[in-house]
């Protein structure tokens, strides 16, 4: 694209690309690149939102926008890819929020108390000590928590949140400079106007080489502490550290919350910042740190009486249910929210509830089992919902033979279809697709470990990574790219298409493994892996023209220039199966002896094209 618009062809190369009747996103990017106004209603309201530093209101629509000025690369307005970035982060705040306070919050007047007068009276000395907030899973800790943090920020609008769920492999609590860096990163989505001055300090931390020092102190990164230490000399500021998960973080090594914790100790001496802690874990989550603990710790159990009927009054449960929900749900928060749901939907409320146990474990996926009263329907389900976007098309080539029932026909299809997706409580519309379905994301949250589990996961995600591949839609591919990282271990191996790569939302990371998380990043351009992306743009998919080089060189016998060409042009980067770069590196395979590579990308290209009616297209030699 560069060269185009140095050469001043590029508005030539984007109406030529316009008359093909492309997609919108293609479309889409070509507008951006020519800086004229954006045809699509939605894209454009999003594109405008990124560049006043707003939130978008539609973040599939601000995804799509974020990748287009990512391919765009140095061509749009300097600052616009950093500012689609910060405002997906802001989103996914947001949405956070409001999947935890969604239904409102009930109860625990007391715990709010004392949570919120611990924040509003920050410390600037170390050692740094938190209130921390324990209970069985599921009890509400993470939702107190988001409640009092909205309820200090609002009383204290200089409040800088700092959310670290340690459910995240990603964090890690032993690289100081990772720790600082992510911390920066929360902070500036709060500060639009500070927004470049971070994106410098943190690139410049990266590109530090690790510091020498027999100090036993963690050592923060200079460039970060410099704008922290700025930030702290204006207004009325001061960081909220919210840690979430901290049983997980200790089932990692006992020391480990030992080293998070003498990390904060440092950034409050260095940085001079007013600093609160507040944390959430299951049972004795902290117990090696204990001296850090404010006492005493607040435990949670049930909700009292007053409070569980308030919330059954807000949700809407028909008063002469309350006492059957109250047995059901036992006081937990969560199930008195999942079964309102369960309730609304089921004219015999008190019928539905028969059988309600406790949301815990493998409990969640049978109760939630027991509700789809049609067997064939529990089949699928087993692990089909680990379909994470489900038309009815993808029901009827996908979930329905994965689970052994391809033979009926396609009326019966439609009718289970239609029975599953009247079960509001466990699937909602897809705004992107007319008659798409999806989880819910508590649902989601709750589902994905149990259904990842099931033995036929692996062939539901070797099924659903073919189907959607052989889609024709990008955002359709990214789900295919996604259920082939969950299908195999290996499939992280390989170079994965920066394009597709690009498109995964944060959700969708955090179902991968760490592998394949990685190579997700590296693919769309992060620097090793990480959740920080860099501005150098990742190295493309093998094009047409490195695949013509090939082609000659081949054809001319000189395997010595293919052999350095393939190495130099293929090697480490994403070669699309189904065109020019893939007949080119599977001749170049096959007469240098690599055949178990050949028909891995032969195999790929049949996937994407099973009906071999392109096979006169392809190079004999291929």
């Amino acid at each position: 694209l560069t060269r185009l618009a140095e050469a001043d062809t590029l508005g030539d190369d984007v109406a030529w690309r316009a008359r093909l009747d492309t997609d919108p996103i293609t479309r889409t990017l070509g507008e951006v690149l020519l800086r004229s106004p954006i045809s699509d209603v939605d894209l454009q309201d999003a594109y405008e939102s990124i560049r006043r530093d707003r939130t978008p209101t539609d973040p599939d629509a601000a995804l799509k926008v974020s990748a287009i000025l990512e391919w765009a690369g140095g061509i749009v307005p300097p600052g616009l890819p950093l500012q689609a970035r910060s405002a997906l982060d802001r989103k996914d705040v947001a949405r956070r929020s409001a999947g935890l306070l969604g239904a409102g919050f009930e109860g625990r007047a007391r715990e709010r108390a004392r949570l919120a007068d611990w924040l509003g009276a920050p410390s600037r000395t170390a050692p740094v000590r938190t209130v921390f907030v324990t209970g069985l899973p599921a009890i509400g800790k993470s939702t107190l928590l988001e409640q009092v943090l909205g309820d200090v920020m609002t009383v204290h609008p200089g409040t800088l949140p700092v959310r670290l769920d340690f459910d995240r492999s990603g964090l890690d609590v032993r690289d100081p400079v990772r720790l600082s860096i992510e911390t920066l990163r929360q902070i500036a989505l709060l500060l639009p106007d500070r927004a470049r001055d971070a994106d410098a300090a943190i690139r410049t931390s990266l590109a530090q080489p690790p510091p020498e020092t027999e100090r036993s102190d963690p050592t923060l990164p200079r460039p970060i502490v410099a704008l922290l230490q700025d930030l702290a000399s204006t207004g009325d500021r001061r960081i909220v550290f919210v840690l979430d998960t901290l049983e997980a973080l200790t089932a990692r090594g006992r020391t480990h919350p030992g080293q998070l914790f003498d990390w904060l100790d440092e950034l409050t001496r260095i940085t001079r910042m007013p600093l609160a802690v507040v944390s959430a874990g299951r049972g004795d989550a902290l117990s090696s740190i204990g001296s850090r603990i404010v006492e005493p710790p607040i435990a949670l159990d049930a909700l009292d009486a007053g409070d569980r009927f308030a919330l059954m009054s807000r949700l809407q449960i028909p008063k002469d249910l309350y006492q059957p929900v109250d047995r059901a749900s036992d006081g937990n928060p969560l199930l008195i929210k999942m079964a309102a749901q369960i309730v609304r939907q089921n004219p015999d409320g008190l019928k539905a509830l028969e059988g309600f146990q406790a949301l815990e474990g493998g409990h969640l996926y049978r109760f939630l089992e027991s509700r789809l009263a049609n067997p064939d329907l529990q089949r699928i389900c087993r692990s089909g919902l680990l379909v994470r976007r489900l038309t009815s098309a993808c029901f009827a080539e996908v979930l329905a033979p994965a689970a052994g029932l391809g033979d009926r026909s396609a009326a019966e299809l439609m009718a289970l279809y239609d029975e599953l997706c009247r079960q509001t409580w466990l699937l909602e519309r897809d705004p992107r697709q007319p008659d798409g379905f999806r989880q819910p994301e508590p649902v989601r949250r709750a589902l994905f470990p149990l259904l990842q589990a099931t033995p036929g996961a692996r062939k539901l995600h070797r099924a659903a990574a073919r189907w959607f591949m052989r889609r024709d839609g990008q955002e359709d591919r990214a789900d295919g790219l996604y259920h082939r990282l969950q299908s195999s271990p290996q499939a992280a191996d390989r170079p994965l298409d920066p394009a597709l790569a690009r498109l995964f939302d944060r959700a969708m990371l955090s179902e991968l493994d760490d592998p394949a998380r990685k190579a997700v990043l590296v693919a769309r351009g992060a620097q090793s892996g990480t959740d920080y992306e860099s501005d150098a743009a990742p190295r493309g998919p093998a094009g047409a023209l490195e695949a013509r080089d090939l082609m000659v060189a081949l054809d001319g016998g000189d395997l010595v220039e293919a052999d350095d060409l393939y190495r130099r042009a293929f090697v480490d980067r994403f070669v699309a199966p189904d065109g020019p770069a893939g007949d080119a590196a599977r001749t170049y395979l096959w007469r240098s002896g690599s055949w178990r590579e050949a028909r891995r990308l032969l195999t790929a290209r049949d996937e994407l094209r099973p009906d071999d009616r392109d096979l006169a297209d392809m190079d004999p030699n291929a």
